[in-house]
């Protein structure tokens, strides 16, 4: 595959990680409804799932800075590992954040094997 297949991939993952932000992530007192990364002010879910979306436009753009994306989806999986690991019950935007970074670091792989 070409270079900018995997860069597309990245961005597809960045999108997805980033609308994972704003689904239900976990329930913080059972019977009280669930919040959000947003609604939980997640600096580190929202401002990572942002580095994998722009590392990847700056890799399409630039061709260069995607050490960013790579950064930005060790970021998001380690925070959402770490808020699956506090929350008494999680929701479905976790899993979607989780399987956004996944996808970007995949993606990551494929651009730093193409020299192109």
């Amino acid at each position: 595959m070409e270079k900018k297949v995997f860069v597309i991939i990245a961005l597809l993952g960045g999108i997805i990680a980033l609308i994972g932000v704003f689904l239900p992530w976990a329930e913080v007192v059972p019977g009280t409804g669930t919040v959000s990364a947003w609604d939980m002010s997640d600096v580190i879910a929202i401002s990572s799932s942002l580095m994998i979306l722009l590392g990847a436009l700056a890799v399409w753009i630039f061709g260069a800075l995607r050490s960013m994306i790579s950064v930005g989806g060790l970021l998001a999986l380690a925070d959402g590992v770490a808020v699956y690991k506090a929350a008494s019950t999680v929701d479905y935007g976790i899993w979607v954040v989780l399987i956004g970074s996944i996808i970007a670091l995949i993606a990551t792989l494929g651009i730093i094997s193409k020299k192109k």
